[in-house]
């Protein structure tokens, strides 16, 4: 996926993802800002909502797999003991 120069911005609300069978954490508001990402396999095909953060990290670096492995490391880094 590739977003040519620009940064991944948001541009629907969730409630709009939630009519597609999303379901936000008990925490979120439906009318939250956020974007549909979909993450292509061979074989398979995978849905997200990425919301501000998502498009903060990709001012810095518009790929979308950069986004998604720094996600990562920020999730598994609380989890990780020294």
């Amino acid at each position: 996926m590739h977003f040519r120069g620009s940064a991944v911005r948001t541009q629907r609300r969730f409630y709009q993802l939630y009519l597609y069978g999303f379901f936000p954490p008990e925490y979120m508001a439906l009318n939250t800002k956020c974007r549909l990402i979909v993450l292509k396999d061979k074989n398979t095909k995978t849905y997200l909502a990425g919301f501000n953060n998502f498009y903060v990290i990709t001012l810095y670096n518009h790929s979308t797999m950069y986004a998604m492995a720094v996600n990562a490391a920020a999730t598994a880094a609380p989890a990780a003991t020294i």
